[in-house]
């Protein structure tokens, strides 16, 4: 209980340290009724955090701040109300998708994320391995609790999709989205999605979205067998990206679409749907369950399903796995 005590005072001693970028020792003393022994104290605790303050001619001043994905950190600046409004973050989960689900059975309020600096046991659609290393991507989960029927939330990935999109486009112009949960940079996946939902009869208990992005993963951070398939925003870009201000960028996004999305679903991001698609006028391969369909994708209709020409006919392709064969 003491440590907790002593870290909240020095996330408060940070905080008032960051909004006014210098503050004398003075004034800091007085403001959170510390003594100085108390007070190094805790700027010890706050450096072994990353954070850099100088302390000089009795004055503190914000030098710099770690990209750590700290609940702190994440929730400096964050300029949204809902999403983010908590934030549990870990240094290391097996998924992050798997603890915020546990949190959500746990009556989590809705907006809580779950972020970790790695996952031992992150996973992809079909429970496939998603490649976590420490401190180089983005491992979120968003727990959700709308109020809208459970078919409108299969939409949520493309939702989620189109926000992701719209982040990386401040950083590169070689965004699209594969439907329906991964986003391309120059061909290759550097972000997946993967929405859980819990539900019984008509009504949503929680849905949990959950994004994994490589975001400053060089070459020699996947292994032989994704290397030709997958990049990161680092490798794409040339630079080395703030992965905290990226997440911040991110949610703040996700939240407005999301607000939206209870509205209209996915009508008021449509275009940008079709127009970030890497997979219109494309011929692919769709296998959903045990049947295989090849045609070429023609449209995505305003509720996000793939419109396909098999051999004339049309088809709608509400969920599966595809393959592209050729554009």
């Amino acid at each position: 209980m003491a440590e907790l005590d002593n870290e909240r005072i020095a996330e408060q001693l940070l905080n008032e340290i960051r909004l006014n970028q210098t503050i004398a020792i003075k004034q800091i003393l007085t403001t959170l009724s510390l003594s100085l022994p108390q007070l190094l104290n805790h700027l010890t605790m706050i450096t072994s955090w990353g954070y850099q303050i100088q302390n000089k001619n009795s004055e503190l001043t914000f030098v710099s701040a770690p990209d750590a994905l700290i609940d702190s950190e994440i929730s400096f600046g964050l300029q949204t109300k809902l999403i983010g409004s908590k934030v549990v973050a870990f240094q290391s989960v097996a998924s992050t998708n798997e603890t915020a689900t546990t949190l959500a059975e746990q009556e989590a309020i809705e907006g809580t994320i779950v972020v970790s600096e790695k996952q031992t046991k992150g996973k992809g659609r079909f429970s496939r391995h998603w490649h976590s290393p420490a401190k180089k991507g983005i491992y979120c989960s968003i727990i959700l609790r709308p109020s809208f029927s459970p078919e409108h939330a299969p939409g949520l990935s493309l939702m989620t999709a189109v926000a992701l999109a719209d982040t990386f486009s401040e950083y590169t112009n070689k965004v699209k989205i594969k439907w329906p949960n991964d986003i391309l940079l120059n061909g290759k996946k550097t972000a997946g999605i993967l929405t859980e939902l819990s539900a019984e009869k008509n009504k949503i208990n929680h849905i949990i979205v959950g994004v994994g992005i490589n975001l400053n993963h060089s070459l020699t951070d996947f292994s032989d067998e994704i290397k030709k398939t997958a990049t990161s925003l680092s490798i794409e870009s040339n630079r080395t990206v703030n992965r905290v201000e990226f997440l911040q960028k991110f949610l703040f996004r996700f939240e407005n679409m999301y607000q939206q999305y209870k509205i209209d679903r996915l009508a008021s991001i449509h275009t940008k749907l079709k127009n970030y698609s890497s997979l219109l006028e494309t011929e692919i391969q769709l296998a959903n369950g045990n049947e295989v369909i090849s045609g070429k994708v023609v449209d995505i209709s305003v509720d996000g399903a793939l419109l396909l020409d098999c051999d004339g006919e049309i088809k709608t392709i509400n969920a599966g796995e595809v393959t592209v064969l050729k554009k």
